[in-house]
């Protein structure tokens, strides 16, 4: 039995069903690269990001001791779990700034929503659109964000 149109015959003259179906916005996008997404385990370096590298993506740095880290670039979101002695100055965050077990740093950062825990004797220069959230942390110093650099404006 087949189809009433069917002559029975199969057609060469398709083309592969790959070709013709439509590409999504998910599938034109970039794979980034995670190593650019991520710094982790240094120590006593200096590490940038510079603009357009991130591109608004989510952004972690973690178990850093005695480094300088520029992320000049905008993100997501970021997180920085068990740094020791740094210095962090962050470009604009759309989301949330994580800041977890750290100790001795300087966070310099502005966002719509900054958390810290388990942090000690930090300094955070700070530009928030609310209310900073403070969990279990100790000797921690807050003043206004005071940092520029080419493209922040943008």
């Amino acid at each position: 039995m087949g189809c009433c149109v069917s002559s029975g015959e199969e057609r060469t003259d398709r083309e592969p069903l790959a070709e013709t179906r439509p590409r999504y916005s998910w599938e034109k996008k970039e794979r980034p690269d995670r190593s650019q997404l991520i710094i982790s385990g240094q120590v006593g370096v200096v590490v940038c990001r510079l603009p357009g590298q991130l591109s608004g993506r989510q952004f972690h740095i973690q178990d850093c001791r005695q480094c300088e880290i520029f992320v000049l670039d905008t993100t997501s979101s970021l997180t920085i779990h068990g740094c020791t002695d740094c210095t962090l100055v962050l470009g604009p965050c759309g989301g949330s700034v994580f800041v977890r077990q750290c100790e001795g740093c300087t966070v310099v950062v502005a966002c719509q929503q900054f958390r810290a825990r388990d942090c000690r004797k930090c300094t955070v220069y700070l530009h928030c659109k609310s209310q900073p959230v403070i969990e279990s942390s100790h000797r921690l110093r807050f003043s206004c964000f005071q940092a520029y650099y080419d493209k922040l404006r943008g």
